[in-house]
């Protein structure tokens, strides 16, 4: 099913995955979120198209979208807070993009994550030095 609206001139009609290219781009942008791995997926395959589809569910009602994210959230954010603000960016995103109103963003939570600690803030490990000469006996 699409999402619409009227105008004076006849109806509009957008795809799921127009309105998915937008809430794709929001969560790409949020420090905090980031897309859920599927079962049997490695470390590296957290923006795997196959993350990214299961990740989103996009349904309409009156041609108005209701969108469902499962998402991984970092540790220590203010999951509240973030939330609110991301799903206010997505709605704004997809309302001057398309002109659709969004009825309705569920965000779940499925997992905490830690970014990895710098490697530049660790102390840098003991050198050894090249030049040392050694006296045959």
């Amino acid at each position: 099913m699409n999402g619409y609206y009227t105008t004076e001139n006849g109806k509009v009609t957008i795809a799921p995955s127009i309105v998915r290219t937008f809430v794709v781009k929001e969560i790409e942008s949020s420090p905090c979120f980031r897309f859920s791995p599927t079962r049997g997926e490695g470390i590296g395959e957290y923006f795997s198209k196959r993350s990214i589809e299961n990740s989103i569910r996009i349904n309409f009602e009156d041609g108005r979208p209701y969108i469902g994210l499962t998402l991984q959230v970092l540790f220590g954010t203010r999951i509240r807070l973030k939330a609110r603000d991301l799903q206010g960016s997505i709605a704004r995103a997809i309302a001057l993009g398309t002109g659709l109103e969004v009825r309705d963003i569920t965000i779940s939570v499925d997992r905490v994550y830690c970014e990895p600690t710098d490697s530049a803030a660790l102390p840098a490990p003991p050198s050894q030095s090249q030049d040392i000469e050694l006296e045959e006996v």
